[in-house]
């Protein structure tokens, strides 16, 4: 049981890291609350922190959706209520993390492109040229 309950606290710490990590502004009793809830305690940590902050709550869902795809459906509902304003945006939101979950199956899909310097294989962080 405590092996379960470690990786379930990880789990919501992962939450936290998301929701930092999408520009979220948690206060530290916010964060401890995420971090510390799991199922349903969850769902309701995060409808509270999008009526705290509904101009956040695409945001907010979306970070969440990405680290807890089997709670999307109870975010996305309790994220309505919360902040009935922002309904559209918050469907567009868990629809985008849908569809980028499907696209990904494990796989990294490159973000940007590593020209090789002289043929050796290494790359670099500048812009490549055009020409």
């Amino acid at each position: 049981a405590a092996a379960l309950f470690a990786g379930q606290a990880m789990a919501d710490q992962a939450t936290t890291d998301s929701l930092q990590a999408y520009g979220v502004q948690l206060s530290a009793a916010q964060a401890a609350a995420i971090t510390s809830a799991e199922g349903q305690q969850l769902v309701n940590e995060i409808a509270a922190l999008v009526a705290a902050q509904p101009e956040m709550a695409a945001t907010i869902v979306a970070a969440a959706v990405n680290t807890n795809p089997s709670l999307s459906a109870q975010i996305q509902a309790a994220a309505i209520q919360a902040a009935p304003g922002q309904e559209a945006a918050i469907k567009a939101a868990v629809l985008a993390g849908q569809k980028s979950r499907i696209l990904s199956n494990g796989e990294k899909i490159p973000t940007s492109s590593m020209p090789s310097i002289g043929g050796s294989g290494g790359g670099t962080t500048e812009v490549a040229s055009p020409n």
